[in-house]
């Protein structure tokens, strides 16, 4: 079996992707559905996605929350501080992405 190690040194040292039935998993950690290139959703609960975002990081980094159904969508950081709320979960995400000064 090869180390960690030998498998990042495989891959130019960066996470491994790997892809099954219910989404990606980068480097060990399941990121959920990609989104757009490089910002990842995960459903953690019903109506409640945690999102990751790999942009200008070498591995997808924890970037807040969204949380709604039907045209409300809050934005939330990980330490609960509201950003906003939008009428879609695209707007949502790119608010949350806005926020934390991530350019997709």
């Amino acid at each position: 079996m090869k180390t960690i190690e030998e498998i990042a040194d495989k891959h130019g040292g960066l996470p491994v992707v790997t892809k099954s039935a219910s989404g990606l998993e980068i480097g060990g950690v399941f990121v959920g559905q990609e989104v757009q290139p490089g910002v990842f959703m995960e459903q953690v609960a019903s109506c409640r996605y945690l999102l990751r975002s790999s942009i200008g990081a070498t591995h997808p980094l924890r970037m807040g929350e969204v949380m709604g159904s039907s045209g409300k969508f809050i934005s939330m950081l990980m330490n609960g501080a509201q950003v906003g709320v939008s009428g879609d979960l695209k707007a949502a995400i790119d608010l949350l992405l806005e926020a934390r000064g991530v350019k997709a």
